[in-house]
């Protein structure tokens, strides 16, 4: 998990509307080391606002895995961390190649008292 310490409020707002990539890499990296966990969510960043004194954590449930890398993508071709790119996207064809657990179905017990 990755560590971001920010001056001011305002500086964390504008890197966040900005896109930035060190946020951006810290939940991708995040996300990657833990496409094989059985945990159903991961901490992948946490950010320190000084003048504000406040913590803000950063989890990434499993279920939104693949949407965080699509969302994520752009922000590593605008920078071209072409290797990034690579390791994203076989990550999203992973994911979107994987077959969803089975549910549990739970019958009705027919016994006679």
């Amino acid at each position: 998990m990755v560590k971001i310490t920010f001056a001011t409020q305002e500086d964390f707002r504008n890197k966040v509307k900005d896109g930035d990539y060190e946020i951006s890499k810290a939940i991708v990296e995040g996300v990657l080391a833990n496409l094989e966990t059985t945990k159903r969510s991961i901490k992948v960043l946490e950010i320190t606002v000084m003048d504000v004194n406040t913590i803000y954590s950063i989890n990434v449930s499993k279920t939104n895995y693949l949407n965080t890398l699509e969302q994520n993508l752009p922000h590593f071709i605008k920078v071209e961390d072409y290797e990034g790119c690579a390791k994203i996207t076989e990550a999203i064809n992973a994911l979107k190649n994987e077959k969803p657990p089975k549910k549990r179905v739970r019958r009705k017990s027919s016994r006679v008292l």
